[in-house]
C-alpha cells in the first residue's frame, strides 16, 4: 500500500490496505491508513463507516472529525477533536493547543498572562473573535486550526517532531 501511496495512487494503496485489514482486522496503524486513503479520495461516508466498524482506538474521532468538517457540522468536528486530542500524549495535545502560529503577539502575550482559571473563557472569546461567519461560537476556526494541525501531522509529520517545511506553510 504505501509503494502505491508514495505514487499517489491512492485507490490501488487502498485495495492493498483492505486485503491487509481483512487478514489482521486488528492491526491499528494499517486500519488508519485505510481511513487516510478514504479521505484522500473523498470518499466521506466510507471513511465514517469504516472507523465505525474497525477502527476501535481513538485514532477514529481524528478521521470523524475530518468527515464532519467536510460536512460543514462544525459543532461535532469539534467534540470529535476533542476527543481524538484527548487520547493523545502530552507532546502531541501540546502541538493542537499550541496557538503561536494564529495568534498575533499581542493575543499570544494577552494568553500568556492569563491566569490558568480564566484562559477557557479567553480561549472562547479568542475562537469566537477568529470565527468567520461568527455564527458557530468559534467552533467552524477552531476546527479549522485542529484541521490544519491534524493534517500536518498525518501528512507532513512522520519521523518529524512537529512537522516538515510543508506543514509550516500548510
Amino acid at each position: 500500500g504505501r509503494w502505491h501511496e508514495q505514487r499517489e495512487e491512492y485507490g490501488k494503496a487502498l485495495d492493498y490496505y483492505r486485503k491487509y485489514v481483512d487478514l489482521q482486522p486488528d492491526d491499528v496503524k494499517v486500519g488508519y491508513e485505510v481511513a487516510l486513503n478514504l479521505l484522500k479520495l473523498g470518499r466521506y461516508e466510507d471513511a465514517e463507516a469504516f472507523v465505525a466498524t474497525s477502527l476501535h482506538t481513538f485514532h477514529r474521532y481524528g478521521i470523524l472529525a475530518q468527515v464532519f468538517t467536510q460536512r460543514g457540522d462544525y459543532e461535532k468536528a469539534l467534540q470529535a477533536f476533542e476527543l481524538y486530542i484527548d487520547g493523545l500524549d502530552e507532546r502531541e495535545r501540546a502541538l493542537y493547543r499550541d496557538l503561536s502560529l494564529v495568534t498575533s503577539a499581542g493575543e499570544a502575550w494577552a494568553y500568556q498572562g492569563t491566569p490558568e482559571a480564566k484562559r477557557p473563557a479567553f480561549l472562547r472569546r479568542f475562537w469566537l473573535r477568529h470565527d468567520p461567519t461568527l455564527v458557530t461560537g468559534g467552533a467552524r476556526r477552531q476546527v479549522e486550526h485542529y484541521r490544519r494541525v491534524w493534517h500536518a501531522r498525518a501528512y507532513f509529520g512522520e519521523k518529524k517532531s512537529r512537522w516538515d517545511r510543508r506543514g509550516e506553510v500548510y
